[in-house]
């Protein structure tokens, strides 16, 4: 006779990590890319009649591709120091595919998992793979804190980028071409 899963025990750290991935996706404090392309739109502010030549400078390109306006990754290049993989990993919505597929993995071992449970069901075949699922689950649990921090991380030097290179875009600009306008977005 097999012994029983003990899948009922990991339901509780499926139904974490589906609900933080769950978040993830839903919420806007996630979507790390838009908020910094919301950032940089108003510190790069409305560039209207900015000659050709001055947006040829390192700071109109950050800026631009922080704003979304460009999307040539060389400009921030060497900008990120360690975090170069940031950009590959959350602007490239890595990270929110990484988080629907903990949620398919987690969905199954909940409904399985409390199915069992409730004694409505026996699986005794996943009896030997529990273990392994539980692995799965701690690694993937890691993985979503990981997620979370390392995009939080990833906005807050974004942000301290983009406010240092609008100050000094605007300096840049002022000594450049005093006709040219910059304003705030409305």
């Amino acid at each position: 006779m097999a012994e029983p899963s003990q899948l009922p025990t990991l339901v509780s750290m499926a139904t974490f990590l589906l609900a933080v991935n769950l978040a993830y996706l839903r919420f806007e404090t996630f979507e790390h890319r838009g908020r910094i392309q919301k950032h940089a739109s108003e510190r790069l502010g409305d560039v209207t009649d900015v000659p050709a030549e001055l947006k040829e400078s390192d700071y109109y390109k950050r800026l631009s591709f922080w704003a979304g306006i460009n999307h040539n990754r060389k400009a921030i290049s060497g900008e990120l120091g360690w975090g170069w993989w940031y950009p590959l990993v959350f602007d490239a919505q890595r990270d929110r595919k990484a988080s629907k597929f903990m949620i398919c993995t987690a969905l199954p071992v909940l409904l399985a998992g409390t199915a069992e449970a409730s004694g409505q069901i026996t699986i005794p075949a996943l009896a030997e793979w529990t273990g392994w699922i539980l692995l799965a689950l701690e690694i993937m649990t890691v993985g979503s804190v990981v997620l979370v921090l390392a995009g939080n991380a990833y906005i807050s030097k974004a942000c301290t980028l983009i406010d240092k290179d609008s100050k000094q875009w605007k300096i840049f600009m002022r000594d450049r071409t005093p006709t040219a306008k910059t304003g705030q977005v409305p």
